[in-house]
Order: C-alpha cells, then structure tokens, then sequence
C-alpha cells in the first residue's frame, strides 16, 4: 500500500473534517441525541462482542485501556434513542477520544506497523453498532471498512468483515430511521464482553440473517495474502421463509498473519 506524503495527508484530514462539520451543522439535518433511560417495548436484536482478546505483545495495562475507552464512549450512546426521521452519527455523538476527556492509549496499526495513541479501540463499539442496525430496518448512510485484516479468527461469531472502521471526525458510522416509529440502543460491558441489544417502540415483522458469500484468500507473493468476501443480508419472515436478499458490501483487506499457520489445525478457508 502506498504512503502518502505528510503534507498529502494533512490536506485530506482538513478536507474531509471541514466537510464532516458542515454535514453536521450546516445542512439542517436532525441528528438524534437524546437518552431516554427506560426501556422500549420491544427487543429487535441483541449480540456480545468478546472485548479483550490473545493478542501477542499487547500487555495487560493496554487491555484495561481498552476497557476505560469503551466505558467513556459507551456514556455517549447507552439508551438513546432514534426517533423517526433523524439520524445516527458515532462520532457526533462521542466526539473526540483525546487525553484531556480521560481516554488511555490502546493499540493503533499505521502502515502495517503497531503505535500506541490516545483514544483507540473504539472501532471495537462502531463493529458491533454496524453489525447490530445490520439487523434492523434501519438505513446505514455512511460506513467504511477496514484495510487490514489484523488478527485470525480467534472465537469469531460473525462474518469476516461485516465490522465498520472509525476515526474522528470524518471515518463515521451514519444510520438513518426512515420509519414511523423509535428505535433505542442499550449497551453495557459486563466481564469481558460488551452486550448490545437495540429494541422499538414497534414490534417487529421480520428477522434479518447476515451471510457471506465467495470467501477466500489470495496468495499475491511470498509475504503477500489477501482476503476478499461479500456480505449480504436476508430478510426473513415470522415463517422462517426468505423473501428478499440484498447486497450490503464487497470486502478487501491486506492479512496481517500467515493464514496456514493461523489455521493449520482448523483450516477450513479456500485459497487460490
């Protein structure tokens, strides 16, 4: 992958900040923001994501970081609700995880190279909010994936790369309710894991199944794999019948690890 030049880079973040704000403020839009700390009716989906994982090198202080990060944010965002017409944005919402608000560092991958920064990990909280409106009616409106595709599928529950990268401002995860009713998301860490559920003020008349399709792996040269997926979402009626299927996304990402050896017990991915 390319580097671009320091002055390059400075020029874009401006640029796509400056344009991030404006959508924000400028463009008269209605952004939810409110907490209504008592339940909605009906529970639409619920998922756990595992927060700390084996990670070889990363030290125990680094993994309670982690944890303070996700504490923070998760203040922003645990019951909030989204009433018709407005719109979800992660970072409107959390705002900048700098040292001054109390963020810790937590592990960064720059340029296939690992830094510590101030503020990291909270790509942890967009991945499950993205894998979460998955199964919603809701309209994701902006989303971006990651490059890279870090670790091997350590108790791994979900499909490759259904996650959503982020990074403040302009890198957002953006969902819409077009509907005629709320919707709420209620968060909160308990052990290692982060529970999730969102839940209406309506009931729901379909289930959604997430699934990926043409998985593999390419081997480009002797240090060089690739790994590529598409991911698509089933809609399922109260009679387990699917009757619709659309394409969410196509995935790209460099692998940071050999995958024979990552799966040299369980190998169980194709490669071309």
């Amino acid at each position: 992958m390319k580097k671009r030049s320091k002055i390059r880079l400075i020029g874009w973040k401006i640029y796509y900040s400056l344009k991030k704000y404006f959508h924000w403020y400028l463009l008269n839009k209605k952004f939810a923001n409110k907490l209504q700390k008592k339940y909605l009716k009906y529970e639409i989906f619920s998922h756990k994501s595992l927060i700390v994982r084996k990670l070889q090198g990363v030290d125990t202080q680094l993994q309670k970081n982690k944890f303070k990060n996700l504490s923070i944010a998760i203040e922003k965002i645990n019951w909030l609700v989204i009433k018709p017409w407005e719109l979800f944005s992660y970072w409107k919402l959390i705002w900048n995880p700098i040292k001054s608000k109390w963020y810790k560092k937590w592990v960064v991958l720059d340029h296939w190279k690992f830094k510590e920064e101030y503020g990291w990990g909270l790509c942890q909280l967009s991945n499950l909010l993205h894998w979460i409106f998955l199964h919603t009616n809701l309209t994701i409106t902006e989303r971006y994936r990651h490059s890279y595709d870090v670790f091997p599928d350590y108790k791994r529950k979900v499909p490759f790369w259904t996650w959503a990268t982020c990074y403040f401002p302009f890198l957002d995860l953006e969902v819409q309710n077009n509907k005629n009713y709320t919707f709420q998301i209620v968060l909160f860490i308990e052990g290692d894991y982060l529970y999730w559920k969102i839940l209406s003020d309506f009931p729901k008349n379909y289930d959604y199944k997430i699934i990926e399709k043409n998985h593999k792996i390419l081997h480009l040269n002797k240090w060089i794999y690739t790994r590529h997926n598409e991911i698509f979402k089933q809609k399922i009626n109260m009679k387990w019948i699917i009757i619709n299927e659309e394409f969410i996304t196509e995935n790209n990402a460099f692998m940071m690890y050999n995958p024979i050896i990552a799966y040299k017990k369980k190998f169980l991915i194709e490669i071309k």
